[in-house]
Parts: structure tokens; sequence; C-alpha cells
């Protein structure tokens, strides 16, 4: 990494933790050994007489033009006491990624993650300085570790691109409908010219008796039968009737059958 040069904005970070050895070369992992500002030991555990102990910032990178839309990536960091509570959405950071350690002393790094898709400005780079930096666009300080400070940087990257149209959800097709000539192929298909004494001897034929109106002879109302076609229209068609007039035809016709039997009681007894 160069000291005092900010790398190139155009990626975004996509993971974030702490290491307990510097050398440890964990895949992808930038570590922050060195302060950008005068490249003393960047290290974020205090000293102590009795043992050494080291810890190191760290994070991954990745070129914003080839992070997938649902890739998560930084978009704030917040430095708080142990004991204090964890901002919502964010998530708190206690051990090494090397060796599983406590990562920080009285300290809680924690980190919040959106999707790329999601949001337009985001943490692009973060950084480690002897001293407090001078203001500077765009750079957030996130706090003090050991005599650490540390900065991090927020960027507009804007939204995704979302030109391309969605994709229609798929249409199930319909059930194709047989030919109702298939639904029942024992039944022969009449014409309506067919002849009728057909259907009669196919009816016969299909149930092995004889036809319940065979041998009546068919004959039209004489009210019908006339030469002309007005005089059908005016006197012999049908017309709907209602129900209280059905009702008084059959009560008259059970009257009419009810007096006929009483006569013949009456004329058979005498």
């Amino acid at each position: 990494m160069s000291y005092g040069t900010d790398p190139d904005s155009s990626c975004v970070i996509t993971a974030v933790g702490f290491v307990a050895q510097a050398g440890t070369k964990q895949q992808k992992y930038e570590v922050l050994s060195r302060t950008s500002d005068s490249a003393d030991d960047a290290c974020l555990w205090p000293s102590s007489l009795l043992s050494r102990r080291t810890r190191y910032l760290c994070y991954v990178s990745e070129n914003i033009n080839t992070c997938a839309g649902q890739r998560p990536i930084l978009v704030n960091l917040v430095l708080v006491d142990d004991g204090e509570h964890i901002p919502a959405n964010h998530q708190a950071i206690y051990n090494t990624i090397d060796t599983g350690e406590r990562a920080l002393k009285r300290k809680i790094l924690c980190a919040k993650f959106s999707p790329r898709s999601t949001t337009s400005r985001a943490i692009t780079r973060i950084g480690v300085y002897s001293r407090p930096r001078t203001t500077t666009p765009g750079y957030t300080r996130i706090g003090d570790i050991n005599s650490i400070v540390i900065y991090c940087k927020h960027t507009e990257i804007g939204l995704l691109n979302s030109e391309r149209s969605p994709v229609p959800p798929s249409v199930p097709s319909r059930p194709s409908i047989p030919d109702r000539n298939n639904l029942y192929p024992n039944l022969p298909a009449f014409s309506s010219s067919g002849n009728a004494s057909a259907c009669e001897a196919f009816a016969t034929t299909r149930r092995g008796t004889v036809h319940p109106l065979s041998g009546i002879p068919f004959e039209l109302n004489k009210r019908y039968l006339t030469d002309e076609p007005g005089e059908y229209r005016a006197n012999g068609a049908s017309k709907y009737k209602s129900f209280d007039e059905i009702d008084s035809e059959v009560i008259s016709a059970v009257n009419h059958i009810f007096i006929n039997l009483l006569n013949f009681i009456f004329t058979y007894d005498h």
C-alpha cells in the first residue's frame, strides 16, 4: 500500500476485520500494518510489560464495475465502547480472523453492509493515521484506538443501471381440449341432415330393447295446420303462462275428472 495517497475510489469494500499477525496472508485481505501518514506501526492493541499482542485492521475491496447487485458492501463503520449498545443493522466484530482471539481491548468495531443494488453511497477506503487528519471532504473519523486514528472515505457510487427489463413470469399453458368426437369414441357422429330412422335403429341396438316411441304415429296438432303463415302467428303461436294460470288450469282439470268420477260411480250404483 502506498502511504499518503488514496487508492482508486472505484473499489468498494466487501469485508472488514482484524488479524493478530501483520504477516499473516489472509486471502484477498489488505492488512493495514502501517499508518498512512508516517509509516509507523499501526498496532491497535495497547502495549504491556508482561506480554506483547498485536492487532491490525484489514479489509477486502472489489472493483465496483464487477461487483454483483446482491453483493453486500460496506456503507458505515461505528466504534463503540465495550458494553455499549450495538447500533441497529450493524455487525459487531469481536474476534480476529486468523486466530479467533478478541479483536480489540475495551472497544468494539461495528460494520454495516447493504446490497450493492440498494445503495448509492459506500465506503471505498479505510485508513489508519498516527495523528488526526486535516478536514478532507468525504472522510469521516471513526475513532481512536491505542493512539491510532481510524478514518473512512465515503464515496457516491450511484445506483446500478436497471435498464434490463424484468423477465415476465411464466404463464402456464392451457391444457389442450380434446376433440369432442374423441371423448366418446363408441358413439357415432350424426349430422343434422341424418336419417331419423338411423338414430332409432342405433338406440335400439345400443340398449338391446325396443325404442319407447316405436309404433306410435306422429301427428301434428290440427290447430297448427294452416295455409297462412300470418294466421299461425296470430292464432296458433304459443305464449308463456304464469304460475297462477297453470295452477288454475290444473285445478279445473282435477275438478272435471272428479265430477266425471262421481257421475260414473252414481251411474254404476243405479
